[in-house]
C-alpha cells in the first residue's frame, strides 16, 4: 500500500513538473505580448474613461432589469421562453447551427494560432 502512495506521488510530481515546462518553455507566450510594445490607438485616459463607463454601465443595467423585485428564491428570474423570437431561436436547429458555427470560429483560431 506504501508504494502506490509513493508512486502516486511521483505521478502528481511528474504531472507538475510537465505542466512548469510546457507554461515555460511555450513559444505561445510570445503571443501575449511580452516581445513587443503595443500602443493603444486612442490615449489612454480616454480608454481608461470609456473602461469605467462600460462598468457603471453594466451595472445601471443590472438595476433596471431587477427592479428591487424580491421572491422566495435568491436571484430573480425571467422566463425567456414566453418570448416568441427566443422560443424560436431555442429550437434545436438554430441552436445547432450556432453550435456549428462556434465550433468553426474555434477551429479557425487555433488554426490561425499557428
Amino acid at each position: 500500500m506504501r508504494i502506490n502512495k509513493v508512486l502516486e506521488n511521483l505521478g502528481t510530481a511528474c504531472r507538475f513538473i510537465l505542466a512548469v515546462s510546457a507554461v515555460a518553455f511555450s513559444p505561445a507566450v510570445v503571443a501575449h505580448g511580452f516581445r513587443q510594445r503595443y500602443d493603444l490607438p486612442i490615449p489612454l485616459g480616454l480608454w481608461v474613461i470609456g473602461a469605467g463607463a462600460t462598468i457603471v454601465l453594466s451595472f445601471v443595467i443590472i438595476g433596471r432589469v431587477d427592479h428591487g423585485r424580491r421572491t422566495t428564491t435568491t436571484y430573480s428570474r425571467v422566463n425567456l421562453l414566453r418570448v416568441g423570437l427566443i422560443r424560436g431561436l431555442a429550437h434545436w436547429l438554430p441552436l445547432g447551427a450556432a453550435r456549428l458555427l462556434a465550433v468553426i470560429f474555434l477551429v479557425a483560431t487555433v488554426l490561425a494560432g499557428f
